[in-house]
């Protein structure tokens, strides 16, 4: 394979420049965490061949997955040593009953970044009680951090994001159906996957546009936030896949949901997230799928 160049360019020196990042300190180290994580990430991409790996339970991952989260879980450690830390490959099953914990996702979009296909991401988000705070978007290949707070909005790089304004008929979703309807645990997650593998044909033909699936779902629901998408939708979402991603949306003035129609939360009940107009027409044809 040929060396491909590797970008330039470091955005360590803006961060504390950024908006509410002197101001709040987990968001402070929660990006210095995405952004040692994502330069490592970056170096990995353009780095030799490696093969992609499978878990027992048929999830995929490189060799970089776990060496990422350890990057951000050591940060993080560094500057809270008792923070509950969940993540996807080195602390799944991480009890966080209490309400307080973080989450992360060392390679979000595994399959894409072992492919060199650059849609992939570096994510973390905290909770407090249970109710999201905070989250940050690393799209380390094109220099892009995402973060937001609970009700002090979203930001790429440190300039404000908003959702776009595009009507259902002139939408562009994304989708992360799973083809496994028996993923769930439960009798409704398992409906959950069905109804949204069902809906996206049906989303498909009232909204009269095509629609695709990248496999990134947290820099899909950045992009939802800045506008570059319309709409976003999974039938299943472990915690440390989407959560921060469903923030951004909700604080860049869109809507992210559960597919009750709940605001979403760290949970396994799918995201649906969009603007103001295509979120509650999505959530409608996929709500009637999943009462059938």
């Amino acid at each position: 394979m040929t060396q491909e160049r590797l970008p330039q360019g470091n955005l360590e020196p803006k961060i504390e420049q950024w908006p509410l990042v002197e101001q709040n300190p987990d968001l402070k180290i929660a990006i210095q965490a995405s952004v040692k994580a994502g330069t490592f990430l970056k170096n990995a991409f353009y780095s030799k061949d490696y093969e992609i790996r499978v878990n027992d339970d048929k999830s995929e991952y490189t060799p970089f997955d776990q060496q990422a989260e350890a990057i951000g879980i050591n940060t993080i450690r560094d500057f809270e040593p008792d923070a509950v830390i969940m993540s996807e490959e080195i602390s799944p099953n991480q009890d966080i009953s209490g309400g307080d914990f973080w989450v992360i996702d060392g390679i979000d979009g595994t399959t894409n970044f072992s492919l060199r296909i650059p849609i992939c991401n570096f994510t973390l988000a905290k909770a407090e009680a249970g109710k999201l705070k905070l989250g940050v978007v690393n799209d380390f290949l094109n220099g892009n951090v995402y973060y937001a707070i609970d009700g002090q909005g979203a930001y790429k790089n440190g300039e404000p994001m908003s959702t776009s304004s595009r009507p259902f008929d002139k939408c562009v979703i994304t989708f992360a159906p799973l083809r496994d309807a028996h993923r769930g645990k439960w009798d409704k997650e398992k409906q959950a996957v069905t109804a949204v593998r069902n809906a996206m044909d049906e989303i498909t033909d009232v909204s009269g546009r095509f629609h695709r699936e990248f496999q990134s779902g947290a820099l899909e629901l950045a992009w939802v936030a800045e506008g570059k998408l319309d709409g976003y939708a999974s039938s299943w979402t472990s915690p440390w896949d989407l959560s921060a991603g469903a923030l951004l949306v909700r604080e860049a003035g869109g809507i992210a949901t559960n597919i009750y129609g709940e605001q979403w939360q760290p949970g396994y009940m799918g995201v649906i997230a969009g603007n103001q107009e295509v979120q509650p027409q999505m959530l409608s044809i996929i709500q009637k799928h999943f009462k059938e």
